[in-house]
């Protein structure tokens, strides 16, 4: 929400609230919101200016997403590849749903699923070492993600050797569903033209989806269970 030049905001937290639909939007889930905002200032991610007219909610400045205490620049500025995540996580309150284990797989995804058709699989071994996350995270977070509807599984036996001997074993591969998919992510031409962060911010806001209003307070897609935040 914050990804439009200046990269603030001014929101009450009962809009953050409802907007991820969090139960009890105006009184938990505002409260909810406010202690985390305080938790991602302590971490350095953004800054929080409280308003000189009592009662009006504080100006939430992004950071670097480094935690450089610089201000946040559009990732195309630094780098270039970056992964997106897509508005419908929020916008269809998927995220409210999400534990930390799923959410940590989703990014996983995320990352490897560049194309659509994409299936993605994971051997014990060289998950640990890459991604530093154990089984039972990896386990529980993919079927999470199933279960949200969030990923689809299939199952396929494959045969394996060790040595001369030869077996059969199951292997799972994991896909994202449509609404779920990074977005497809700008890209500059050259190095030297560089596009000003505000066209950049208009190519990434046609493609939210055509029923999202990013100024609205309560009309979203779908009505999810209330939870409250994984974290």
């Amino acid at each position: 929400m914050n990804s439009a030049p200046t990269h603030t905001s001014t929101r009450p937290a009962s809009w953050w609230a409802e907007l991820i639909k969090l139960s009890e939007p105006t009184t938990k889930g505002a409260r909810t919101v406010s202690t985390n905002f305080h938790e991602l200032q302590r971490r350095g991610f953004i800054t929080m200016t409280p308003s000189s007219t009592h009662g009006l909610p504080p100006t939430i400045d992004l950071l670097n997403e480094t935690r450089t205490q610089e201000p946040y620049q559009l990732p195309y500025i630094n780098r270039e590849h970056y992964n997106r995540i897509p508005e419908t996580l929020w916008t269809l309150g998927t995220i409210g749903e999400l534990d930390g284990r799923a959410l940590a797989m989703y990014l996983i995804l995320i990352y490897y699923q560049r194309e659509p058709d994409t299936w993605t699989w994971f051997s014990s071994e060289s998950f640990q070492e890459r991604h530093y996350l154990s089984d039972n995270i990896r386990t529980k977070g993919l079927n999470e993600l199933v279960e949200a509807g969030v990923a689809k599984m299939q199952e396929n036996r494959i045969q394996t050797s060790e040595g001369t001997a030869y077996r059969m074993t199951r292997r799972r591969s994991y896909q994202l569903l449509p609404n779920y998919c990074p977005p497809k992510t700008p890209r500059l031409e050259t190095k030297k033209a560089r596009t000003p962060d505000s066209l950049i911010f208009d190519q990434i806001k046609n493609s939210w989806p055509s029923n999202f209003d990013a100024e609205s307070s309560g009309k979203y897609p779908r009505s999810t269970p209330d939870t409250n935040l994984p974290f």
